[in-house]
Parts: structure tokens; C-alpha cells; sequence
């Protein structure tokens, strides 16, 4: 557990304590849950992994005292479910050597002490979801409401979440994501509680606070990758090298700080080009503005006049020299290949398109 999460392992020790076998351990002091913990960093800060951990710590507690716990892990997408959380957890449990069964129809584990774990994804792009409610939620000792990457969630899918999530003993709810912008709304929510503060970001590399409002006990904890002393030194050279190339997405990915993403990237790419003594293209061969980002990945998948882009769809050996098609292909796995296309083309009738 990295030492700027370790708050996290007093949900395991409050677990431990509060049971039949609690008073055979020495504790210090009397652990308490919190209702609501919000991490916001930035890439490679370790919020992921070190809940990650904390849910194997718990699992194992909660096998030893014979009493069942609950995990609900999320995301806004489905497709997203199998290859992150779902894999992350999977892993974990085969590290601490856990038993369980797993049904891969509905991304759910189950422990031989009648424990849970859902993996769930709120939107699907193929077909309209709707979550429904868990029930018998009152048997688990604790239940956890994991939001990976929660800044794409919508005030209404968090509300879904909490009409789903009800009738439990007791319910830790954990925000993850990255600082986009202040206009995604946990972003926004959770800077009203706690101002992002940039001196301090860039001096200590986080801000944390406890607070007690709405009769909710509430953590908040803004962490940037530098407090991760297991970051692989490439990794380290990786963020380094992006503050480098885009002072402005480096605000987010490396400072943790909100970034500004109010415009769209076409119109930026637009604006440099405009501004700049760049040699201008005779014509756009193609174009797309399907994420809120300023990422400089992104700009260079604007460049597209020196490749057609709906033949790099074909993935001809050619294709597969530029840069080009190692940006489309991450896209295309994270988004799906319909879905760029389908963006590309809602955007034709403004670019002029060589198809």
C-alpha cells in the first residue's frame, strides 16, 4: 500500500475490530468508517491499485470472522468492465490466493464465506441498460460502492447508483478519476468541498481533507504521480517527457490539477494553425472530436491530410509505419471501430474528406 493511501486500510481494521474476534487484537484506537472517499489524481498516482489492495486486505478479514462483505465496482462503460476493473480484481484475488467462483456472464465473484463482488458497467453503446437494484443487501457486514473513473458519470448515474445500492448495514461509497475538468460533476463537486490549490499541488503533490457536512463523514484526496515510489522509471520518463510536450494536458496527467477543456481539440488544432507559422495543408483528409481532451496524442490524430483515414481502417503494412495507426488503434480499442467512424462522419460535412 503506498504511503498516501493508507488511510484506506482503516476500513479493513474497522472490520476486524467490530467483530466476534475483534477484542483479541490490540488495537490503539477505535476505527470508524467514513461514508465517502473521493480520490482525484492524476495517471499513475496509485488510487486504483492501492484500493485495489485494500479490498484483498478486507476480503481476507472478512473470510477470517465469517462474515460476508459486498463489493460493487462500476464504470460508465461495459466494454470498459473486462479489461480494468474486472481484470484488476481478478488478479488480486489469485495474488492473496482467495478462493472464489466467478461467473463471466455477469462479471461477479463469490467467496466461500457467501462474499461479493459485482462488476458493473452503467451504459453499454450496443443496447439501452438499465442497472438494477441489488437485493439482500442487509446480509454483508459492509458494503463497498466502487466509481472507477467516475468524472464520466452524470449526476443522474450516480443517483441510479444510489437507488440500486440500498437497504445494507453499512455502505462506503469511493470516487475515483482524473481531474479532467471542473465541469465533469465530481470534479466539480468535490473542489466546492476542497479548492484545488495549485501551489500546493506542485509542492507537496496532494491535498487531503476530512470533513463532516450533511451528516456524511467525507474524505477528499487530490494525489499527483509523484508520491508513487513504485513507478517503473519509465513510466517516470513517460510523464516527464508529456509535460514537455503539452504544458497545458500536463495540468491533469502530471500536476493533478483541473484542466480546461471547454474547448473542443479540433478548434484548438484550428487555433495553432491559425497562430502559428506551421506550413498550412491544401487539404484535410480527415478529423475527429469525439473526447474532451487536450492531450497531444490526440492534436497529432488531427493530422490526418498525410494519411487517408478510412484506409487506415484496412491496417496495411504501410498504415502500420505511422504514428497515426498506433493513436486510431488505442482509440478504436478503448471506443470501438463503429464508433469513430460514426464520429468521423458526423463531423464530414464541416472537413472536406477524401473517402
Amino acid at each position: 500500500m503506498l504511503n498516501h493511501f493508507t488511510y484506506l486500510l482503516e476500513i479493513p481494521y474497522w472490520l476486524l475490530q467490530n467483530s466476534s474476534i475483534g477484542n483479541k487484537y490490540p488495537f490503539t484506537k477505535k476505527f470508524e468508517l467514513v461514508n465517502e472517499i473521493n480520490q482525484i489524481g492524476t495517471r499513475y498516482s496509485g488510487k486504483t491499485i492501492s484500493n485495489i489492495k485494500m479490498f484483498g486486505e478486507l476480503l481476507k478479514i472478512s473470510l477470517l470472522i465469517k462474515e460476508p462483505i459486498c463489493i460493487i465496482a462500476s464504470m460508465y462503460w461495459s466494454k470498459d468492465l473486462k479489461d480494468s476493473v474486472f481484470q484488476n480484481i481478478w488478479n488480486m484475488l489469485d495474488e492473496n490466493n482467495i478462493p472464489y467462483t466467478i461467473n463471466l456472464s455477469n462479471f461477479t465473484f463469490t467467496l466461500s464465506n457467501g462474499s461479493k463482488i459485482y462488476c458493473k458497467g452503467l451504459h453499454s453503446p450496443s443496447r439501452k441498460e438499465k442497472l438494477k437494484a441489488l437485493s439482500d443487501l442487509n446480509k454483508y457486514k459492509l458494503v463497498i460502492d466502487w466509481r472507477e473513473e467516475c468524472d464520466q458519470f452524470q449526476q443522474k448515474d450516480l443517483s441510479d447508483l444510489e437507488f440500486a445500492i440500498r437497504g445494507y448495514q453499512n455502505k462506503i461509497t469511493i470516487n475515483t478519476c482524473n481531474p479532467e475538468s471542473l465541469k465533469r460533476y465530481i470534479v466539480g463537486y468535490c473542489n466546492q468541498l476542497l479548492p484545488f490549490n495549485e501551489e500546493i499541488m506542485r509542492s507537496k503533490y496532494e491535498q487531503i481533507k476530512y470533513i463532516e457536512k450533511w451528516n456524511m463523514k467525507i474524505i477528499i484526496h487530490y494525489s499527483s504521480w509523484r508520491l508513487n515510489y513504485e513507478l517503473p522509471q519509465d513510466k517516470v520518463n513517460e510523464q516527464l517527457r508529456l509535460e514537455q510536450l503539452d504544458i497545458e494536458r500536463a495540468k491533469v496527467w502530471s500536476w493533478g490539477l483541473p484542466g480546461n477543456t471547454s474547448g473542443s481539440i479540433f478548434a484548438r488544432y484550428i487555433d495553432i494553425m491559425q497562430a502559428t507559422d506551421i506550413i498550412q495543408p491544401t487539404k484535410l483528409l480527415g478529423g475527429v472530436d469525439f473526447v474532451e481532451t487536450t492531450h497531444i496524442f490526440y492534436f497529432w490524430f488531427l493530422q490526418f491530410w498525410k494519411v487517408n483515414f478510412f484506409n487506415i481502417f484496412n491496417w496495411g503494412v504501410e498504415i502500420m509505419k505511422t504514428k497515426q495507426y498506433f493513436i486510431l488503434r488505442s482509440l478504436v480499442k478503448k471506443y470501438g471501430k463503429d464508433n469513430v467512424i460514426n464520429t468521423v462522419n458526423k463531423i464530414a460535412k464541416d472537413i472536406e474528406i477524401k473517402k
